[in-house]
């Protein structure tokens, strides 16, 4: 019988990091567009941060560059912020929600013999932690891997793949979760990489996860 390991992201994967918009909202007093605007600016930087620093070769937590971030979204919104504000747009970061598959989905995986379920994040282990424990997904005694040891933000080869291409150009098998049924458009590839040249599969949800896999035993 086959063993797969999957290896779940959390922020975007298992929690819903759009529902951000919903703390800048009550916090800011934004009306729902542009509270929207903002957690997708926040989450666009957030992710731009880890490239540029691994592109210099630096690196800073990444609770350090979600709140650097956060500062950067908001100003270039033209919002006004102190730091109690961060501080608790920060505290909500922390507690976001799974998305409505996820717990289920993630137990009908466990329930498998063949299949071991991990976490592999940006976040620290600390923010992994909370976030985890806050989401209900805690007592699945999930295993979790950072980038904090290697000090290098996926997806630099060192820490391993992140997102489909990333995983792709190690010669990983990936499949993309897209919610937003957009489609796969990613350009990136072909390169002189071992892996295939887009996903084995594109699901719009985690539930399909299980059948999927279980037609590869």
């Amino acid at each position: 019988m086959s063993k797969f390991v999957i290896a779940f992201d959390v922020y975007g994967t298992l929690l819903d990091t759009s529902s951000i918009s919903g703390a800048l909202s009550e916090t800011l007093h934004l009306d729902k567009n542009k509270a929207e605007a903002t957690s997708a600016l926040w989450r666009r930087y957030q992710l731009e941060y880890t490239w540029r620093l691994n592109s210099m070769k630096l690196y800073q937590s990444f609770d350090i560059i979600t709140e650097k971030s956060l500062r950067h979204a908001l100003k270039e919104s033209g919002i006004s912020f102190d730091d109690p504000v961060i501080k608790k747009l920060m505290e909500a970061y922390n507690i976001l929600p799974c998305f409505p598959d996820t717990a289920s989905s993630v137990q009908q995986l466990q329930r498998s013999d063949n299949m071991k379920i991990v976490i592999f994040t940006n976040g620290t282990h600390e923010m992994a932690s909370k976030a985890l424990d806050a989401a209900g997904l805690s007592h699945f005694a999930l295993d979790v891997y950072t980038v904090e040891n290697h000090k290098r933000y996926k997806p630099d080869p060192e820490v391993n793949a992140f997102d489909v291409t990333g995983s792709l150009s190690t010669g990983m098998r990936a499949i993309y979760v897209d919610r937003s049924r957009n489609g796969w458009k990613d350009e990136l590839l072909p390169l002189e990489t071992p892996g295939a040249l887009e996903p084995m599969k594109i699901v719009h949800g985690l539930e399909e996860i299980p059948g999927l896999l279980a037609s590869l035993e």
